[in-house]
């Protein structure tokens, strides 16, 4: 079940497709931040003890993976 009509989802559609590259690439870019710094904020939350540099570190397991947060962040 959908919560938007089949009406305002083609408009939305149309929009898109018509939307100049440079546009959808701005769009993504603010979506893809927000996902960062929600996702930041979910880490902080979890884990109030953990120290900046400790957040990212966790942050970069989870988007990157372990093997390649512990080399970028070896220090930590």
């Amino acid at each position: 079940m959908r919560d938007t009509s089949s009406k305002v989802q083609q408009v939305y559609f149309k929009t898109l497709r018509e939307m100049p590259a440079w546009k959808k690439f701005r769009l993504i870019d603010g979506l893809n931040s927000s996902i960062r710094e929600i996702s930041l904020a979910g880490l902080r939350t979890r884990h109030p003890e953990f120290s900046e540099p400790e957040i990212l570190k966790a942050a970069a397991a989870l988007w990157l993976g372990r093997e390649l947060s512990d080399k970028a962040y070896k220090n930590i």
